[in-house]
């Protein structure tokens, strides 16, 4: 049950069924522990620590792990950029006899290290050249390019010197008229190129207005981009206004997008302001966030519990 409501995104009942077993003196096996990893989406910084949590905990109960969990954990980790970490774990797992399969060292064709190596070379190396001939190699092997693979050609065009932002908004275009249409993730990208990359804040909104007319709603990341946008461009005023609007349209705020409003008010030197925000959140081992562990209860609550990364901007 665990499995299957964590696989389903039940998080809430999810976290139910762990409890219900941790009350009978046991503990999830392996894959029921890579499986919450899985459907745990908290940003990749944070999600690192949690596989690392996960990890020590499997440690302390004598639990046997599999393949399957160490590849999670090895991909969590790799996302938040814990790489002596991930050598870390995969000395371990060799140390267990586990041995590693098509997944772990990215070898076979499939679309999960193809997108992986274009976005090692987009976002760690600014290399457009070498993203591009994973893209093509992708192409040559037959496979089809992923939500996620659009977004990071998104990136490459938008984020890498020289930059070509006519390339970035046909990348759109062409979604449109394909089976995969652009969501707010492809929005977002472009609205983060314009508005922190270029510094072009009115190009960003503009992104975002045709976002809207497109009839893709927002709920969140885009905003998050554009509430960077107008904090690269010391429109903090603006960020909250935007933030406000965000809460107004029924949708909760976030850890990332709080956080960003933290780092704006520093930038101005309003400290004052910044702890105010700060101190709104919710202390993550307070009774009250102990009692909505959930994402699903925090954000019935309307309450947004603090990041590690969030004592990172204070």
């Amino acid at each position: 049950m665990l499995v299957a409501n964590a696989t389903l995104g039940d998080m809430t009942a999810a976290k139910r069924n762990y409890d219900d077993i941790v009350r009978l003196g046991q503990f999830p096996d392996a894959t029921s522990y890579a499986t919450l990893l899985i459907a745990t989406t908290t940003g990749a910084v944070d999600e690192a620590y949690d596989a690392l949590r996960i990890l020590d905990e499997i440690k302390r109960h004598n639990i046997k792990p599999n393949i399957f969990f160490y590849n999670v954990v090895i991909g969590k980790l790799s996302r938040g950029r814990k790489l002596e970490k991930v050598l870390e774990v995969y000395d371990e797992m060799i140390k267990h006899s586990i041995r590693p399969n098509a997944i772990t060292p990215n070898y076979n064709p499939r679309h999960g290290p193809h997108n992986a190596m274009i976005q090692f070379y987009v976002r760690q190396k600014k290399d457009r050249t070498a993203a591009l001939s994973y893209y093509d190699d992708m192409l040559q092997r037959g496979l089809k390019p992923t939500e996620h693979t659009y977004t990071l050609l998104i990136e490459a065009f938008a984020c890498i010197q020289p930059y070509d932002m006519s390339e970035a908004n046909r990348l759109i275009h062409k979604m449109k008229r394909g089976p995969i249409q652009p969501t707010e993730a492809h929005y977002g990208a472009l609205i983060h190129a314009y508005g922190v990359e270029h510094r072009d804040v009115s190009a960003a909104e503009t992104v975002f207005q045709n976002m809207l007319a497109a009839g893709v709603v927002p709920k969140g990341p885009a905003y998050q981009s554009l509430i960077e946008s107008f904090i690269t461009d010391n429109q903090v005023s603006m960020a909250v206004q935007l933030r406000d609007d965000l809460l107004k349209s029924g949708q909760p705020s976030s850890a990332y997008i709080e956080n960003t409003l933290i780092r704006g008010f520093g930038q101005e030197g309003d400290i004052t302001a910044a702890e105010l925000i700060f101190e709104a959140m919710q202390d993550p081992y307070s009774a009250e966030a102990m009692e909505k562990k959930t994402k699903a209860d925090r954000a019935a609550s309307g309450a947004i519990v603090k990041e590690p990364s969030t004592y990172q901007s204070m």
